[in-house]
């Protein structure tokens, strides 16, 4: 019973430190920009390019992550064993970093179309 307690929380220790990873890979995609005061940016051919490269960013990012929290899950079901509740377990927090690893993506791709684009106060 122990050793089981101890191989879950191993696993939610690694599950834990693959999404602050991916947080910290995410965060640092994030770009200074100066606003204008008009709002309006004559050099759009530049930041099409831009989008374009941070969305591109986004969705390699989010594949990194995506691949990583496969292999982790992996892993952890062979740790599992034939133990149900432990796969079960793990199915379920194998779903809820998957959820987040999209939502860092929503995210991420939602700032490439909204930079310089100002307050409004």
């Amino acid at each position: 019973m122990t050793q089981r307690r101890s191989s879950r929380s191993r696993i939610q220790i690694l599950a834990l430190m693959v999404t602050l990873g991916l947080a910290l890979v995410g965060l640092t995609q994030c770009r200074s920009i100066s606003d204008k005061i008009s709002g309006v940016e004559l050099r759009t051919a530049g930041s099409l390019s831009g989008r374009s490269d941070c969305t591109r960013q986004c969705n390699e990012t989010y594949k990194a992550g995506q691949r990583a929290e496969q292999a982790r899950h992996a892993a952890a079901l062979r740790q599992c064993g034939k133990d149900k509740d432990c796969k079960k377990d793990e199915d379920r927090q194998h779903k809820k970093i998957l959820d987040g690893l999209s939502a860092e993506k929503r995210a991420c791709k939602k700032g490439c179309y909204n930079e310089g684009s100002g307050s409004g106060i």
